[in-house]
Formats: C-alpha cells, structure tokens, sequence
C-alpha cells in the first residue's frame, strides 16, 4: 500500500468503525425495543391527528418502522414515535408492494364482513370466483358491464352488487328506491336498463355501502373488489374481470 494510501485508510478508519458503531447501536436498539400497543401509538397520533383511530400496530418488514392500520388506511410509524410516514413500501429484492399487500388483506376481510343482506347477487349455476362490486344503477359503464352479466355467469363469475351512488342525490334516489323495491333484482335490471324507478324508501345499507367505499379507496362505479382484496377501479370487460380473477386466486 502506498503512503497516501495507507494516510487515507488511516484517516477513514475511525470514522468508519463510528459509522459502524451507530448503526449497530440503532439496530440493537430497534431489536430490544418493547413492541408498541395501539394505545401508544394512539397517543403519539393524538396531538396531530386527533380524529384517527388506531386500530393495530405491528412490525414493519422495514428495520425500526412499525406498521399502523388506523380508519382502515396504512401508515409508517418510527419505534420512537416521533415520525409518522404514509406511501408505499417496496421490498425490493422480494419484488412486492408491501403497502398493497397489507390494503389487500384489510379490504378481503371488509369484504367478508359484508352481510349478505346487504347485497344483491347474480349467481352462475356454477361459479369458481366471487366479484364483489360497487355499482351505481345510472352510471353508465356499469350497465354496460350489468349487460353482459350472462357473459360474466358463462365464465364462472358470481357477481355481489353493492348499491353505491356517485352520481349526486337523484342517483342516491334510485339506489334506495331499488333497494327497497318488493323484488330488488327486477328492479335493479330495470334501473340499469334505463327505466324510472317507482320512489320508495326503508331501511337500506346505501349510506353504509359509501362510507365502506370511501375506506377501501373506491373512486368510483363501478369498482371491482376480488376475493384476495385487490381493488379493481374502472370498468372491465368479462373476459378482463376473469384474467384478474384468476391472477388474484393464484397469488
């Protein structure tokens, strides 16, 4: 080794070894650290964000970063509580958005709490998936999709429809007056044809179908909820809706 050489090794060596120092002191301070409840990490959110409720804390797969679920969205919180991140998180050398993965698995077990009562379905004779989806009897492409339900029944595709209206109040209107129709599903084809729906009113899960929406990041109608929780936004064609289908079933 030269003389300049060893003079720079020389010079680095201590700051290297303290580099090293700390990061070994960070790491073992992350891995001896006690896990945070959700009380904690309710009270390190409260100054800031009030109005959120926490609802689980766990490790994230990212070293001194536990992984918060509060009002069903997921955030980033540092083991000393004193950041908050929000945005995705990607394991590179696994090739898999963490982030998505854990909204899956909220939205598949909001799916599953979804009573049966609060659907209208269409049912193949027989089906290998289940869609659940987020229909507005006036928009457009959803009728377009509703139209092509014995192409949807052909491919194995049992169909849950959730009356959700985005499109302002008389839209609201008429998912309530078929809801509350004597025979839900004529009057859903109607509506979807194009037909006036007689008014009505009762007791009826719309208001409860838009807030469940709006939690699982539903932008609009229709919206596509498979059976693993990926949330398909956006109009799909019969054939496209069992690629997917069969995609999430694999994973």
């Amino acid at each position: 080794m030269s003389m300049a050489a060893h003079g720079l090794a020389h010079g680095f060596a201590p700051k290297a070894r303290a580099c090293l120092q700390a990061a070994l002191a960070a790491v073992l301070a992350a891995a001896c650290a006690p896990e945070m409840s959700v009380e904690q990490a309710q009270q390190r959110l409260a100054a800031s964000f009030p109005n959120v409720r926490v609802e689980r804390v766990q490790p994230s797969p990212m070293s001194g970063v536990y992984e918060v679920i509060a009002d069903g969205s997921v955030y980033y919180l540092t083991h000393d509580g004193a950041f908050l991140l929000t945005g995705t998180l990607y394991d590179l050398a696994a090739n898999v958005n963490l982030t998505e993965r854990s909204k899956n698995e909220l939205r598949r077990a909001a799916a599953q709490r979804v009573s049966s009562d609060d659907v209208i379905t269409y049912a193949p004779t027989t089906g290998r998936y289940t869609v659940t989806v987020f229909s507005d009897v006036d928009c457009p492409y959803c009728r377009k999709f509703h139209a092509q339900m014995e192409r949807v029944h052909a491919l194995g595709i049992r169909v849950r429809y959730l009356l959700a209206p985005y499109r302002g109040e008389q839209a609201h209107r008429n998912a309530v007056a078929v809801w509350c129709s004597a025979d839900r599903r004529a009057a859903f084809d109607r509506a979807k044809q194009g037909a006036a729906v007689v008014a009505a009113d009762c007791d009826n899960p719309v208001d409860r179908n838009l807030r469940l929406a709006e939690t699982l990041g539903v932008r609009g109608t229709p919206a596509f909820l498979l059976e693993n929780g990926q949330l398909l936004n956006g109009y799909r064609t019969p054939e496209n809706l069992l690629e997917e289908a069969r995609r999430a079933a694999a994973r």
